[in-house]
């Protein structure tokens, strides 16, 4: 049995690595919009109200981003 609980995904494996300044939460941070998750939907969100909208935006994530089922499919 693998001790992850979904099997490894080969997005995951060549994908490469995290883009700069993805960093982890450490103490208090405000922002105007926080996006949950770090998936297809949470990232398009976050682009969209950052980039359009010009929101102070944070994603939080509590894996790799793309982690999840995003990152499994295909």
């Amino acid at each position: 049995m693998s001790p992850e609980p979904h099997a490894p995904s080969y997005w995951a494996a060549t994908a490469g690595p995290e883009p700069a300044g993805v960093q982890s939460l450490a103490g208090d941070r405000r922002a105007e919009v926080a996006v949950i998750g770090g998936g297809y939907t949470g990232l398009a969100a976050a682009y969209r109200l950052a980039g359009t909208h010009g929101l102070d935006t944070v994603v939080l994530e509590a894996n790799p981003i793309g982690w999840g089922a995003s990152g499994r499919n295909g």
